[in-house]
């Protein structure tokens, strides 16, 4: 947990300040000369958990979890 408690954090204030309209985190290329549109949709494991979690499942605990 506290691996990613300053991860969580800061992208859960951008979160409740921006809503969805930010520069959320993305991956990088798997595979050289992929658009940089679909590049842009693409966020990362953190990322994709925190928008999927429900409930509890929101917590620092049940992030790590």
């Amino acid at each position: 947990m506290e691996f990613i408690r300053p991860m969580v954090e800061e992208r859960s204030a951008k979160i409740e300040e921006f809503g969805d309209d930010w520069d959320k985190p993305v991956c990088g290329p798997i595979l050289t000369g992929i658009s940089l549109i679909i590049r842009r949709n693409q966020t990362d494991m953190l990322m994709w958990l925190m928008s999927e979690a429900k409930g509890e499942e929101r917590s620092l605990e049940g992030l790590a979890r």
